[in-house]
């Protein structure tokens, strides 16, 4: 299969992808976008440049699409290109012999690997799911219990959004290249005739069409989850400039019109920080999950309900592979709707309950207080890092971190938990990068612990002990903008920090936190 590639096309179009900030953030994480770029890449590279009826085409590109099933379902919006091979391959017996083969050896090998999680400890109480029958395999294999996105009801403001956050983020970082591809189709208008790209441009199509409909908000942690979705897009698209690209003739004008489009966008993307890109150093989460661990073992508890999932994770990795207090049981609220899940909880630590259960998983509703808390509580005190900080309902001590929940009414605060707490990493603003969101929120909730202190001394009349925990707050977390703006309020002009304009910055980075 001689990939005949156009230099100029080949290196505009790694240059883009090498330094996308989609394409960067999934090579810096441990997650499956980058091998499923490898795939899809595989798969389009095939299709695109090798012969029709050739034994590679026929055979690998089927085989590739139902191997990646095996890795992340979005490879489904590549069907277009398999049913193009499959239609092509009609009038050559043998080339159809070879689609069914490569089809069925992938699925195959996809059976197998998925069989194979039943010798991988499925009751441990790290594994995912209970894996005990054929029925449980193919929730498994569609993400059932994981969790997909869904598209936006008919009039949700969700709806488009997804799309607007893709144009305005990956898809500017394309943008010259996009611009450039359209005038190669206006340069040379057979290259529109070739079918191959009629198919290719359906396939992205196909998966933009998917976010522009998905029903998560591009805020938060729903933009970190938006931004793993890019990466297949922005590839196939890429794939997509690369082929027009290839097909078109440059001359002198055209190469220039190619530089005054491409050069200044790929500076851009070159131009970014680099710093901003090195995370061997950042241990927030790390140290997060530590403290919490540490926190709720110092106050007897048994049981920590984390707030999200970079939460959730971060602790389980800190018990299972550092081994910091693994007694301890971590608890996910938004997993209990799964039976399986309660019931390794149970197997862990017997004393849990969860009251009204079947209730709670026939609905999907889940009560935190009237279903984990109080049932729970009067056999250990409970670990949690945000809420219930006016203590009517409970005894709220706070932590350098979290707080603990007892029976009772109250709030205290230990200080002892300040001289524990231990931070390697520090963050004068909110990061950017991969799960930056995700990451400033954990390092937010440094500043709860003196942000609560501050509002009961404010109740007492005692203004200067409140004014101290505010300047506290913003020690430990400079972007915790309720202590700004509160002392901001009160000593007005004798804060520098208290001017118009960088109050309004720091409102824009931490609205989303706080």
């Amino acid at each position: 299969m001689p990939l005949k590639v156009n230099p100029l096309a080949l290196a505009v179009c790694l240059v883009n992808l090498a330094f996308s900030s989609a394409f960067i953030d999934a090579a810096l994480l441990p997650d499956v976008f980058s091998f499923h770029a490898l795939l899809i890449s595989l798969l389009g590279s095939l299709y695109l440049y090798s012969q029709r009826h050739s034994k590679i085409r026929t055979f690998g590109i089927p085989f590739l699409f139902s191997l990646g099933l095996a890795h992340h379902l979005t490879v489904v919006f590549t069907l277009p290109v398999l049913l193009a091979v499959a239609f092509e391959s009609r009038t050559d017996q043998l080339s159809t012999k070879r689609v069914l083969f490569g089809l069925l050896s992938g699925l195959s090998l996809t059976f197998m690997l998925y069989c194979s999680l039943f010798l991988c400890h499925p009751t441990d109480p790290l594994s995912w799911g209970n894996l005990n029958s054929a029925s449980s395999l193919l929730r498994h294999l569609l993400r059932v219990d994981y969790g997909v996105l869904s598209l936006a009801p008919e009039g949700n403001p969700a709806a488009f959004q997804s799309l607007r956050f893709v144009m305005s983020s990956s898809g500017f970082e394309i943008g010259g290249l996009l611009v450039l591809s359209v005038l190669g189709l206006i340069w040379d208008r057979n290259v529109i005739s070739d079918s191959r790209l009629r198919v290719w441009a359906l396939t992205c199509l196909t998966s933009l069409s998917f976010l522009a409909l998905s029903n998560v908000s591009p805020n938060g942690m729903g933009s970190e989850v938006l931004k793993r979705f890019h990466v297949m897009p922005l590839l196939a698209w890429v794939m997509l400039c690369g082929f027009i690209l290839h097909k078109i003739q440059f001359n002198l004008q055209r190469t220039f019109i190619a530089c005054i489009l491409i050069v200044p966008e790929i500076l851009y993307l070159v131009a970014q920080p680099i710093s901003l890109k090195d995370y061997h150093e950042d241990s927030v989460m790390e140290d997060y999950a530590i403290n919490s661990l540490n926190e709720a073992a110092l106050h007897s508890s048994s049981i920590i309900l984390t707030s999200n999932e970079n939460a959730y994770f971060g602790i389980r990795y800190s018990q299972s592979v550092l081994g910091v207090h693994p007694e301890i049981a971590v608890i996910s609220p938004s997993l209990l709707f799964h039976p399986w899940y309660a019931h390794k909880i149970k197997e862990q630590l017997p004393i849990f309950e969860l009251r009204n259960q079947q209730r709670v998983w026939d609905s999907r509703n889940l009560d935190l207080i009237e279903d984990v808390i109080q049932p729970n509580l009067p056999h250990s005190p409970i670990y949690v890092h945000q809420g219930y900080q006016d203590g009517l309902s409970f005894q709220v001590t706070f932590l350098a971190l979290g707080r603990i929940l007892k029976e009772g009414r109250g709030v205290s605060f230990d200080q002892h938990s300040l001289a524990i707490s231990h931070l390697r990493t520090r963050y004068e603003v909110p990061p950017s990068g991969p799960q930056a969101w995700s990451r400033a929120l954990l390092f937010s909730h440094y500043s709860y612990f003196y942000l609560a202190q501050a509002k009961v001394a404010l109740s007492k009349g005692e203004k200067a002990e409140a004014i101290s925990n505010w300047r506290s707050a913003l020690h430990q977390v400079p972007y915790a903008f309720p202590a700004l703006q509160n002392l901001c309020r009160i000593i007005q002009a004798e804060d520098p920090r208290c001017n118009p304009t960088y109050l309004e910055k720091i409102r824009n980075v931490s609205w989303t936190l706080f």
